[in-house]
């Protein structure tokens, strides 16, 4: 099993959604856990929808600190 872990900005760019799948499928990463970045509530949710993982857990954030 392999576990990635990335502090990533930019989690609402149109590209991320796919770099995100290209990293997964090149590395056959099985959990990644997706750090600091800037989006919650329905944006969030849209973009855990595009990454193609069948579940995941994610944690509102409070302004500026805490998420995903």
């Amino acid at each position: 099993m392999i576990i990635a872990s990335w502090n990533c900005r930019g989690a609402s760019s149109r590209t991320f959604p796919l770099d995100i799948k290209d990293i997964v499928n090149k590395y056959h990463i099985n959990i990644i856990c997706l750090l600091e970045t800037r989006i919650s509530g329905d944006r969030a949710n849209k973009v855990c929808r595009k990454l193609g993982f069948n579940h995941w857990i994610r944690v509102e954030s409070n302004g500026f600190i805490g998420g995903i």
